[in-house]
């Protein structure tokens, strides 16, 4: 077994050929490279790398996204002395330093537990050959044609999503795999991917593989444009998944800079504090999230959520009243938009609506729904949620992220089979 391995965990030699090995300057990101001189250049700076550091780089562009361990490394960087692993984590933590654009900025250089590290995105040439523009030029054409067909595979998986939400994840997982795959370097997709594909870990199969190729992107996503807020509001759902408060709200506070008024990066938020327990925050921005955009049904819903943990019955109570009108208007649009009846469902049972609501989990959904078990839990009508939590518990559902912090599942834990799924639906 060699010391190179993919993101799958299968070792593999690195690539050979690769014209910046030479001495050639290369790009990494927005940073120029050049070897000799052991300097990085974005255009505005220059940072100068110790010879360590700059050699440890050079492993890693050689090994062209594959994890390298830290036995190899320390092997190839320091052949002549012997040396502990701090020396190896202070040359990481200095490039670390010298590539990012910003103060916490996502690291180009990953670490992988228990493996090594990885650069989190691939080195290029320093321009186009002299020798062939026909077939640069060509490139750059299929370039730009991969990233606008790579654009149109995210909006379709963001329209399966905003019609039918939970009910599609996996649909929407493959789509966003497919964008990645056809415009890697583009941090609108890389962004896309993180936050499309962070809703989507409610499996327990691959759940902790897809939060860590989510955060993977968001990284991915800062280093090729810290300028963009999308970048900075995948960084902080990714956080969120991890449990990283501070990361998240550090992330977000940069998306808010980039772009105050932005309805989604708000409503992004509010999930992500939700899911992290900062409910007073979550409500806040939930509400401005529905004020900045008049058609979105899950900032309200969120809203209403958070305000119905706090104990804010009002405030819930208005929450819901536009989570139902909204339903309503876009049901009478797409009748088989499942998470607007679902979501229709839980704002009838916050208002009192018992019948209606109960009627509403019965519209003939072909697989179990959270919101359904929301809203018979709302209606006080416990068994047949605790059968709906059951039957998600037997598809593989876990709860994740805010899921697991909605009130209706503490209002359900006095039941004796709740108590039993508890430990399987609330894994961690």
């Amino acid at each position: 077994m060699g010391h190179y391995a993919n993101k799958n965990g299968e070792f593999r030699k690195p690539p050979r050929n690769q014209p910046f090995r030479q001495g050639q300057p290369f790009c990494l990101g927005q940073w120029r490279v050049n070897c000799p001189a052991r300097e990085l250049t974005n255009g505005r700076e220059t940072r100068r790398l110790s010879p360590r550091a700059m050699s440890v780089l050079m492993v890693l562009v050689g090994a062209d996204g594959a994890v390298v361990s830290r036995t190899h490394l320390l092997d190839a960087v320091w052949t002549e002395v012997c040396v502990g692993d701090e020396s190896l984590t202070q040359a990481v933590a200095e490039l670390r330093r010298a590539l990012s654009q910003e103060r916490d900025a996502a690291p180009f250089v990953v670490t992988v537990p228990k493996s090594g590290y990885r650069l989190a995105i691939p080195a290029t040439e320093d321009g186009p050959r002299a020798s062939a523009p026909t077939k640069t030029k060509a490139k750059t054409k299929g370039n730009v044609e991969q990233t606008m067909q790579a654009h149109l595979v995210v909006a379709n998986a963001r329209q399966l999503r905003w019609l039918h939400g939970y009910t599609v994840i996996e649909e929407v997982k493959e789509l966003m795999d497919e964008a990645v795959a056809r415009a890697p370097q583009s941090a609108d997709v890389q962004a896309e991917y993180a936050m499309l594909v962070g809703c989507t870990i409610l499996h327990c199969g691959d759940r902790e593989d897809r939060i860590v190729s989510a955060h993977e992107s968001a990284q991915r996503a800062v280093a090729l444009r810290p300028d963009l807020a999308k970048s900075h509001c995948a960084a902080g759902f990714a956080s969120a998944n991890l449990g990283r408060l501070d990361d998240c709200t550090r992330s977000f506070e940069r998306a808010f800079a980039l772009d105050p008024n932005n309805a989604e990066i708000h409503s992004f938020a509010a999930q992500a504090f939700f899911g992290l327990g900062a409910l007073d925050t979550a409500l806040i921005l939930a509400e401005r999230a529905t004020t900045l955009d008049s058609e979105d049904i899950m900032p309200p819903y969120v809203a209403a959520r958070a305000a119905r943990a706090l104990g804010y019955t009002k405030r819930g109570r208005l929450a819901a009243r536009v989570c139902l009108l909204r339903a309503d208007t876009r049901l009478k649009v797409m009748p088989d938009s499942i998470r607007a009846s679902s979501v229709r469902a839980t704002a009838l049972a916050m208002l009192g609506h018992s019948d209606k609501a109960h009627s509403e989990t019965r519209c003939g959904r072909e697989e179990p729904n959270f919101r359904d078990m929301v809203a018979l839990g709302e209606i006080h009508s416990v068994e047949a949620a605790v059968d709906h939590l059951e039957a998600l518990v037997d598809c593989g559902w876990r709860a994740a992220g805010w899921l697991a912090r909605d009130p209706i599942l503490s209002e359900l834990s006095h039941n004796r089979r709740f108590g039993q799924l508890e430990k399987y639906f609330l894994a961690s």
